[in-house]
């Protein structure tokens, strides 16, 4: 199967996704130098918090240009290389990804504990993570994307003419009732919003939501298709090399 970009993505030039990406890098970079020379007269964070703050910055920043230069070989690739540039691609991208994730887990960590006296004011500074990873617009589901790629790997949806078997995952009903069941997926596969109350379980639904991402980005991309055939003949090659050692 051909890669795919990820469901509900924007076409964009590569010029512009790099100039996004320095921008939103180039906030993030901003912020912190703030904190930083606010340090000690800041009531939300300790020093020793934004000395680790600036270590996660600073693998964003290095895993950033990583996709940058990810993306330039995607687009200046021949037809036989193109296959692996776009897994590579996708692997930056979900490096970057990780690194923007430990960027916001370290400010919530940090606001949440030193700022401990200041609880009332951190929920709309820095949000909880089943808030922060399931709203729209805050992390990444901006279009209700996980909510479709559920449905297709479930084969209920269609998406850009394909036909939902091209994405379904090879499940059988019992399997995939179980999958629903189990984890609470019913709600979110009908329900184009984020389901968060009182009554919500904050883990359950941040499991949810990172799952929901995981297909969008190694599913509904191809990338899992792809990627298998790969690895296992990597496993077998390592094989017959220890087998001849």
């Amino acid at each position: 199967k051909h890669l795919s970009p990820p469901i509900n993505s924007l076409a964009s030039t590569s010029k512009l996704i790099m100039n996004r990406l320095d921008t939103s890098v180039g906030k993030v970079l901003g912020k912190v130098k703030k904190m930083e020379s606010n340090r000690t007269a800041s009531v939300l964070i300790s020093s020793s918090d934004v000395d680790l703050l600036r270590e996660k910055v600073s693998e964003l920043v290095k895993t950033t240009i990583a996709y940058k230069e990810a993306i330039k070989a995607t687009c200046s690739s021949n037809t036989n290389a193109t296959k692996n540039a776009g897994l590579a691609l996708i692997e930056a991208r979900l490096a970057a990804l990780a690194a923007c994730d430990e960027v916001y887990y370290r400010c919530y960590y940090a606001c949440f504990f030193f700022g401990s006296a200041n609880q009332a004011d951190l929920t709309s500074l820095v949000p909880h993570p089943p808030t922060y990873f399931t709203c729209p617009g805050l992390a990444w589901d901006a279009k209700d994307s996980g909510s479709a790629s559920l449905g297709m790997f479930l084969g209920e949806m269609k998406h850009d003419g394909h036909s939902s078997t091209s994405f379904a995952a090879p499940l059988d009903d019992g399997t995939r009732e179980l999958l629903l069941k189990s984890w609470c997926l019913q709600e979110r596969l009908t329900s184009t919003k984020a389901l968060i109350t009182e009554q919500s379980n904050p883990l359950l639904t941040l499991w949810q939501s990172r799952f929901l991402e995981s297909l969008r980005h190694l599913w509904t991309t191809h990338y899992a298709f792809a990627k298998s055939p790969l690895a296992l003949k990597a496993a077998l090659n390592m094989k017959h090399c220890d087998d001849h050692s």
